[in-house]
């Protein structure tokens, strides 16, 4: 349930966006007033939740394979895209290699001011972070398997 205003939002702003009302060149305060203006709207805070709660028990009622597993296929296959489409944009901006340096390439000043047990650490929490996530993914689709399946093959 965190997750259905968030998606109500990101709903919101993709219908917002395909219709015009977000302009290029839009200033911090309108785009601020755009939210707030969804935030003051009862309709429009009931619609675009009803709408992702609705498609979200339409895609669990399909099941497993039929459902989530599709919806999923799509989704990441989209993911994908839109990661390619922002990693070709991002290239193409001005001072891109900036970017792509301080992204890039370690700071060992900063490593020494911060520590070098502190950055290891940090880099083995978001590893653990995100092993538990692909872990808890095979765990929830291991278990609608049958028992004469693996996970492996």
């Amino acid at each position: 349930m965190n997750y259905s205003p968030v998606s109500a939002w990101m709903l919101d702003y993709f219908y917002k966006f395909a219709t015009g009302t977000f302009k290029s060149g839009m200033n911090s305060e309108q785009v601020s007033g755009v939210f707030n203006d969804l935030m003051t709207s009862p309709v429009e805070m009931i619609i675009w939740p009803a709408i992702i709660v609705v498609f979200g028990f339409f895609v669990c009622s399909r099941g497993l394979q039929k459902g989530i597993e599709k919806v999923s296929k799509v989704m990441m296959l989209a993911l994908l895209a839109l990661i390619i489409i922002l990693a070709i944009n991002s290239m193409m901006l001005s001072n891109a290699e900036e970017g792509l340096s301080f992204y890039l390439v370690p700071d060992f000043g900063k490593v020494k001011n911060v520590g070098l047990g502190k950055v290891i650490t940090s880099a083995m929490s978001q590893a653990f972070f995100t092993l538990g996530l692909g872990i808890a993914s095979m765990e929830i689709f291991g278990s609608y398997m049958n028992k004469d399946r693996t996970l492996y093959g």
